[in-house]
């Protein structure tokens, strides 16, 4: 059996397939460039369909197929219509169009945080607080308590 993984990455689309003992027959990459201007980062939401079609073609010249598994790249949107086909070029995780509002945002939100849970944003601790976490070892008023709470968590840190 032939084990196909395509990892859809930032700027190229990586192909290798093992068999079953995990050895490496073959591997392919396939760079492409970003569209980038100023915050603006976009890419042919076609082309990386193109491109992944591409390398599995030339794959099966070498070998068969017998599975797939896929990883992709971050956050990166692409809009279609009801037939799959791309309406606009894919806005990539790295795009910053939305720095301003996200940091409006995060103000609105972190404020509103505040205000329900009086819990400063500024005073947690990484993670999400104890309420939040598993229902192990807790009792079924504390779980009923939970089920009405909400955890937020806003930025990558936390001070």
């Amino acid at each position: 059996m032939n084990f196909l993984g395509i990892d859809i990455g930032t700027t190229s689309v990586k192909t290798a397939v093992f068999d079953e003992l995990l050895n490496q027959k073959i591997s392919l990459t396939a760079d492409y460039t970003l569209d980038a201007h100023g915050d603006t980062v976009e890419f042919d939401g076609e082309k990386y369909w193109e491109i992944v079609k591409g390398e599995i073609e030339k794959l099966k010249k070498e070998l068969s197929i017998d599975a797939l598994a896929v990883d992709t790249q971050c956050e990166t949107l692409i809009l279609t219509d009801e037939h799959g086909t791309p309406v606009r070029p894919a806005i990539v995780w790295l795009d910053n169009r939305a720095t301003e509002g996200q940091r409006s945002l995060q103000s609105t939100l972190a404020t509103s945080a505040y205000t329900r849970s009086r819990v400063s944003p500024r005073s947690r601790r990484p993670g999400p607080p104890a309420s939040c976490s598993g229902s192990s070892g807790t009792s079924p008023r504390s779980s009923q308590k939970r089920k009405r709470s909400f955890c937020l968590r806003i930025g990558s840190s936390t001070k």
